[in-house]
């Protein structure tokens, strides 16, 4: 009876360290960097953004008040454009926020108002809070009350779910299931090659 020895074959390290950095970037052999226009990053910031958008647009958020309503279907605001809507759906009144969400090299850019709406806030008095109330003060036919500056505005944060688990902008989590899957696989290619006769 003979035992047959297998001996493992050299490794390379170099190659190893080439593989796992294989889906991070560009090229084959960037050792030691992160590649923000990678395939796995490209995919992470990719559902973020898809993540938020979805949030705009199905998120369970605090109701519009009526007076924003009312704004809204008198065509008041000139942040609209004084674009007309009988929309009650909070945050899509032109679509100008919801289409603004885009994935960059960096990660995922929106319009700058958009962050206004991520924490409550309290309406300042303005050119247009002036106007409001000399508008409509003395009309009878408007009772929701005139005074909007002081007026407090819920948050309705639509980045909520769409984060990370661990607070990494939201492409943490998937992130970490792409690193965890190739690893294997790379791992388990490695273990074959040395055996291999």
């Amino acid at each position: 009876m003979s035992i047959k020895a297998v001996i493992p074959k050299p490794l390379d390290l170099n190659k190893v360290l080439d593989e796992l950095k294989k889906p991070f970037s560009d090229t084959n052999s960037l050792r030691g960097q992160t590649n923000p226009k990678s395939a796995i990053a490209k995919a992470s910031k990719k559902s973020f953004a898809d993540k938020i958008r979805n949030n705009i647009k199905n998120g369970d958020f605090a109701p519009l008040s009526e007076t924003t309503l009312f704004i809204r279907e008198k065509g008041l605001s000139p942040n609209s454009g004084y674009s007309k809507t009988s929309s009650r759906k909070p945050l899509i009144h032109t679509g100008n926020l919801l289409n603004s969400i885009k994935e960059t090299e960096t990660g995922v850019s929106m319009a700058s108002y958009g962050k206004y709406h991520l924490e409550d806030q309290t309406i300042k008095p303005n050119g247009f809070t002036n106007w409001f109330y000399k508008r409509y003060r003395l009309d009878d036919s408007y009772k929701r009350g005139v005074r909007l500056d002081g007026r407090h505005v819920p948050k309705r944060d639509f980045l909520a779910g769409a984060r990370g688990k661990r607070g990494s902008g939201g492409t943490g989590g998937n992130m970490e299931e792409e690193i965890r899957k190739h690893l294997e696989k790379v791992v388990g290619q490695i273990a074959k090659s040395m055996f291999r006769s």
